[in-house]
Formats: C-alpha cells, structure tokens, sequence
C-alpha cells in the first residue's frame, strides 16, 4: 500500500508503477494536495481497515511545507 499526496497518486501513472508495482499487486492511495492532516484523518476513519498490507510506503508532509506545527 502506498499512501500520500500527488506524488504517491502520479505513480500509478507511470511505467515505474506498471513495471515495478502492478505485479507485486500494489493498492495506490494517493490523492493530489493531501496534507498530513488529511492522510491521519483517512487512515484513522477507516480507509485501510478492510486490508492488511504486508507493507505500507507512507509519504506526506510536501504539501504542509512552511506550516507551522498547530496548523498541521
């Protein structure tokens, strides 16, 4: 599983993804201008509890650059 902002949802667009993730059946929970904020929310109120991934890729953080802690 791999989930985070558009740099996460842009892979599965990519031969990258096709050559390297596809075969390994590889689920992509990126969404474009998510923010730290948005992917805890996602993952606490459920977006993964009806899978068990082996491995989950995390990246977040690029759109809540120059935020200050309270705001993330």
């Amino acid at each position: 599983v791999l989930i985070g902002d558009s740099l996460i949802a842009n892979l599965s667009q990519s031969w990258l993804w096709q050559q390297m993730f596809e075969p390994l059946h590889c689920l992509n929970f990126g969404i474009g201008g998510d923010r730290t904020e948005h992917v805890l929310w996602r993952v606490l109120n459920g977006e993964l509890d009806q899978i068990q991934p082996k491995v989950v890729v995390l990246l977040v953080g690029t759109n809540n650059h120059g935020n200050t802690t309270e705001q993330v």
